[in-house]
């Protein structure tokens, strides 16, 4: 059995009902009700699929949690990031029943199945594209950050004191450029890497939300093709897909760390690889401290 469900704001979930009001009997890609059903004024389009590269600054986020175990990053920035696979899945629709200040279209989106594997039920998740400008505040799109060591809610006192927490939420965006065109649209990034460390991932994950104000899809770790299916329901219920399904493939991932060799070392293969002495990690430099002067990763 496949199961659905939708990414998105509260409106777009509002709107779902509406969405299956379609008579059964209707045959696709056009539902009609009442009315004129919206329709697709060109093809619909996946971006096309390409490689994108995100770097974050983590330095104060790091160093207020290594401080805490009397450990410091070495000197310079820590940066976490990488690249990922970016689907700018986009629609021009119109219907014949809206008029100016009143779109009688109210839902276009993207369906398809993303990151199944054959020890998981599949799910048909749904995209909603929207043509807002990326107007973060009206669809209120936010991603909680991932990880649960680094906290990215950051702050500095006047005597230099850093505090981090709680943890951070993230506002995202459509990606859409240009509000009322007519143009809809949704940036999406899916990350596929074989990194073993899930702060590493979740990190990665941070970054991609703070850079590219996307959300963070983590699948893989093999290239993965995934095709999606275009749907457009305006105010009467009047459902019409696009007939044509679009494929993208994702190819691996890049996770990116730098700036204390040991720590980029631990947050991407785990602390397995720190303490022991066989270690991939052990012998790099970095995470000095007191109790730790030729660097954690020399300690074991």
């Amino acid at each position: 059995m496949v199961c659905r469900y939708i990414m998105a704001g509260a409106l777009a979930v509002a709107l779902l009902p509406v969405a299956g009001c379609s008579k059964t009997q209707d045959t696709a890609p056009q539902t009609k009700i009442f009315g004129q059903p919206p329709a697709f004024k060109t093809a619909p389009t996946l971006g096309p699929p390409a490689p994108r590269t995100v770097l974050c600054d983590f330095t104060l986020a790091v160093n207020a949690v290594l401080q805490s175990t009397g450990l410091q990053a070495s000197p310079g920035p820590v940066i976490i990031g990488g690249i990922y696979t970016q689907f700018l899945f986009q629609a021009q629709v119109t219907d014949p029943n809206s008029t100016p200040g009143n779109n009688d279209v109210i839902l276009v989106s993207a369906s398809g199945i993303i990151g199944a594997s054959s020890s998981t039920t599949p799910e048909e998740t749904t995209l909603v594209l929207f043509d807002d400008g990326s107007n973060s505040t009206q669809n209120n799109f936010t991603f909680p950050q991932d990880g649960s060591l680094i906290s990215l809610a950051c702050s500095t006192a006047p005597n230099g004191s850093v505090t981090c927490g709680p943890n951070k939420s993230i506002p995202l965006t459509s990606n859409d450029a240009v509000a009322n065109d007519g143009t809809y649209t949704r940036g999406f990034a899916f990350i596929n890497v074989s990194t073993s460390n899930p702060e590493g991932i979740g990190q990665f994950r941070n970054c991609v939300a703070l850079m590219a104000h996307q959300f963070p899809k983590t699948i893989g770790p093999t290239d993965t093709t995934m095709t999606f299916r275009f749907d457009a329901v305006d105010r009467e219920g009047n459902l019409t897909t696009y007939p044509t399904r679009l494929s993208g493939t994702v190819p691996p991932s890049t996770f990116i760390c730098t700036g204390d060799d040991c720590f980029c070392c631990y947050i991407k293969n785990g602390i397995t690889e720190v303490v022991s002495p066989q270690g991939i990690c052990h012998g790099k430099p970095g995470m000095i401290g007191p109790q730790n002067p030729a660097g954690f990763c020399n300690s074991f």
